[in-house]
């Protein structure tokens, strides 16, 4: 049994899972979550969390869900998948995920901000997301580094982590 399959039995949802179209990860109908079978598990992890957390929230209730009950969903979810408290003892992003295997990176680097961390993520050489803009010359040249090099890159107050290709992407994500 997969981490969001325990969190939906838990909760009291049922799961169907099946290809879903526009890059949508998951939606609920009654007490029922409609999962994209076609994405990885850490994405479908989420999106399990992210539906459970609007019904925590009592969004479904409130009638259409508007983009800020999105971000506030997403935040409940991140929360569920990785507690803050566990934050306070690992610092590696490497050690967060190999203690939390059912949570994205993206999930630990957002995360990691809300305890004052800054992220830049890069996948395919390109920066897809970051904490705060812009990223600087310094950053982008880390990241480089760490994909050339292939391994994890420390300099100064800053650590490029880099994430093994899992098909789609190579990722790093630098931390400062």
């Amino acid at each position: 049994m997969t981490y969001g399959e325990e969190l939906a039995k838990q909760h009291g949802f049922k799961l169907k899972y099946k290809a879903l179209d526009n890059g949508t990860v998951a939606y609920t109908v009654k007490k029922t979550i409609f999962v994209n079978d076609l994405l990885p598990e850490v994405r479908q992890n989420f999106g399990i969390a992210h539906e459970i957390a609007h019904h925590m929230l009592g969004h479904f209730e409130k009638g259409n869900i508007t983009s800020e009950m999105e971000l506030e969903a997403d935040d409940e979810a991140a929360e569920m998948l990785l507690p803050q408290y566990e934050l306070s003892r690992l610092r590696n992003l490497h050690s967060i995920k190999e203690r939390f295997p059912h949570v994205s990176y993206e999930v630990i680097a957002k995360q990691l901000a809300k305890r004052g961390y800054q992220f830049a993520i890069f996948d395919n050489r390109k920066l897809t997301d970051a904490s705060r803009e812009p990223v600087s010359r310094v950053i982008r040249r880390v990241a480089r580094k760490s994909f050339d090099e292939r391994r994890d890159i420390r300099e100064d107050e800053m650590k490029a982590y880099y994430v093994p290709p899992n098909g789609v992407w190579e990722r790093v994500i630098v931390v400062w």
